[in-house]
């Protein structure tokens, strides 16, 4: 089995260490230095401003370390420019480094890396697998696209591809152990190629892969959790399940099943890794609003093992669940309006049919295509006819929500909820992500909960039927 030196995480030092930027090229730049916090690049540790030739250290808290990070410029040229923005990666683990760097030309050549050797080993490596990853990648291209699969240049192919699968993992287990004392040593894993039969048709191939994702990766060390590798490794999963999804009926088992899988095998590992993983699932469940996935997810989450940060978000879910059902006497709205006046609005107080209240946040691109769809959809006179609709920004600031409230300019009432998802209003709906949609008759009670602007056809034809909310994109719903 590959890798089982990731077993035995490295002693990594327990102090602060130091980052010192040189700043070249340009006249000036806004610096900030963020860490990945397992699923993205979100709160500086550091910000500060620097001009040409000077240079300026900080100290990174070793509850940081060891990591992977992102240095983000705002640079001018030259002083009255317009400032423009840059990101460097890196890497930081035992050693105090200098980098030297012109914002406006990032490019492995062009920074420096003084006393360090995990930013130049991660840079060597990764040239040298992307090299072998390419041509591999030729090889599996002619491997699925060329149909005799009995001719002597396919099987020769077939060998060929075996081989270099050999070599390139026994290569990923040499580099762990060349370089066990470096932190990016415990990201070689996710590149493991795991052996499957490729004279197999297409979609049993698939099954294959799919079976066997996980064979060079152990759920042991958690500091992989501070690098992209393990969240870009999940996500890789789950898009090769997702090509398994040929018919709706089949989206929520296969990823419901997949989570399991995975829960499962992380179950078995570090406390830290399995509750990131059960995050990981509950995040993607919750975006995609697969409450049956979220039911899945209730027996690892009361696994005393599980060191989750969603707990509590996950027991509100269920909860949820199992209140907002098609019949329940929804609460009033408690919202404000673009004057700062609170307002109660009284859902059974509706002169139209329904009542359709979607809670949205302004930044969130899903968020904001639904709302463009639905706008060209109410502009449809018969469709305004069924519909009072009543949209709730729940943004972290009012000042976010003002500024789209008068860019977009909507023609039904749009409020914002203070506190954002933590408000009175979003969690008397049990509101944890957006957008969600619920209609409302005129006595105030739940009727269905569409996802997407074409359920509202779907609810209008069919009537008061109910129907599972369709799968949404993960990468744009919050």
């Amino acid at each position: 089995m590959l890798l089982n030196l990731f077993y035995c995480i490295s002693a990594f030092g327990n102090d602060s260490r130091t980052l010192t930027i040189r700043l070249k090229g340009v006249a000036g730049a806004k610096i900030s230095l963020v860490p990945f916090n397992g699923f993205s690049f979100a709160t500086p540790i550091y910000t500060g401003e620097m001009k040409h030739g000077e240079q300026v250290s900080f100290p990174v808290d070793a509850t940081f370390l060891p990591g992977e990070f992102v240095l983000r410029f705002n640079y001018q040229l030259k002083d009255a420019d317009t400032p423009r923005p840059a990101e460097l990666p890196l890497i930081l683990n035992k050693q105090d480094i200098t980098v030297s760097v012109n914002p406006e030309h990032i490019v492995p050549d062009s920074v420096t890396f003084e006393n360090d050797r995990e930013n130049i080993t991660w840079k060597e490596f990764s040239i040298g697998n992307v090299q072998k990853r390419n041509q591999l990648g030729l090889l599996q291209q002619l491997l699925n696209g060329y149909s005799n699969k009995q001719a002597a240049f396919w099987k020769s192919a077939l060998q060929e591809n075996i081989t270099m699968t050999k070599e390139y993992n026994q290569w990923l287990e040499q580099m762990s152990r060349k370089y066990n004392d470096l932190y990016i040593s415990h990201l070689f894993s996710f590149q493991y190629i795991p052996d499957v039969d490729w004279s197999l048709p297409l979609d049993e191939h698939i099954n294959q892969q799919i079976d066997h994702w996980f064979d060079g990766c152990l759920f042991n060390d958690s500091t992989v959790l501070k690098s992209q590798q393990m969240n870009n490794f999940l996500n890789q999963y789950i898009n090769l399940v997702g090509t398994k999804i040929t018919s709706e009926a089949l989206k929520d088992s296969l990823l419901v099943h997949a989570g399991r899988l995975v829960c499962e095998k992380a179950s078995q590992g570090n406390p830290l890794v399995y509750g990131y993983v059960v995050d990981y699932f509950y995040r993607g469940y919750e975006a995609y609003n697969i409450q049956s996935g979220i039911k899945m997810l209730e027996k690892y989450a009361d696994d005393p093992r599980c060191i989750t940060t969603r707990k509590k978000e996950i027991v509100r879910r269920l909860e949820g669940i199992g209140k907002m059902l098609p019949g329940t006497v929804v609460k009033n709205l408690h919202v404000e309006d673009i004057g700062q006046s609170s307002k109660d609005i009284n859902l059974k107080a509706s002169s139209k049919t329904y009542q359709l209240v979607i809670f949205y946040e302004s930044a969130c691109g899903h968020c904001s295509d639904l709302l463009a769809e639905l706008k060209k959809w109410y502009a449809i006179p018969q469709n305004r006819e069924w519909f009072d609709i009543y949209t709730i920004a729940v943004d972290e600031k009012r000042e976010t929500w003002e500024k789209s409230h008068h860019e977009r300019q909507f023609p039904w009432n749009d409020y914002f909820a203070p506190g954002g998802v933590n408000s009175e209003t979003a969690a008397a709906y049990y509101v944890l992500s957006t957008p969600n949609l619920f209609i409302i008759g005129r006595d105030g009670k739940l009727i269905n909960l569409p996802a997407k602007v074409a359920d509202l056809d779907k609810f209008l034809n069919d009537g008061d039927s109910q129907f599972t909310p369709s799968l949404q994109n993960e990468t744009d719903r919050k």
